[in-house]
């Protein structure tokens, strides 16, 4: 089974981003287990969508592989929540930052192939890109939901937004951000 998922899993994480989220789901081979995919920007009304998707699957029966930049973060925390309701797995494909991100933290499990980049930033306002300190706390309560210490959350949203922290191993370990690393896949 775990042959197939990996296979399944490896043929979307390298589609690349669209403009707009699109979301599109798979049985894996022989099994219950679903992949859905998000790949493209996060726009509103994704949410929505993603729920629409998920409310018809059970739970801990998918894995979510995320391929975005990033987008609208509210969207993007609601998408969050929804999987780890639903306790879905995610997995990052090539590019998974900012909302994108944090959608990918709330998987359990998580887990990224050696070319994934995952990214985070602190959260900005749209018209200006100046920090928003408002979404910011928004951030650190959906983070605080999902488990996180005060200091992860710091390490999280301290980067200015024109920025982007890239999570490796090391500062995983340090931050105590669990995830496994999927073999295969091509870059």
């Amino acid at each position: 089974m775990l042959k197939y998922l990996v296979a399944s899993l490896v043929l979307v994480v390298t589609t690349v981003a669209a403009n707009a989220a699109d979301f599109t789901v798979e049985r894996v081979k022989g099994t219950k287990v679903s992949v859905v995919t998000l790949t493209g920007d996060i726009v509103e009304g994704d949410f929505k969508k993603f729920a629409a998707i998920a409310n018809k699957l059970p739970n801990r029966s998918a894995f979510v592989v995320l391929n975005s930049d990033g987008g609208r973060m509210i969207d993007g925390l609601d998408i969050g929540l929804a999987i780890r309701a639903k306790h879905f797995g995610t997995v990052a494909g090539k590019v998974c930052a900012s909302a994108c991100g944090l959608i990918w933290l709330a998987g359990t499990p998580r887990a990224v192939f050696e070319f994934s980049n995952v990214g985070f930033h602190s959260a900005y306002k749209v018209e200006d890109k100046a920090v928003s300190g408002g979404a910011n706390a928004v951030v650190g309560a959906y983070l605080a939901k999902l488990g996180f210490s005060y200091r992860t959350i710091y390490y999280l949203t301290n980067t200015a937004p024109q920025e982007m922290e890239w999570l490796n191993a090391a500062k995983a370990k340090d931050y105590n951000i669990t995830f496994n690393f999927l073999e295969g896949g091509k870059k």
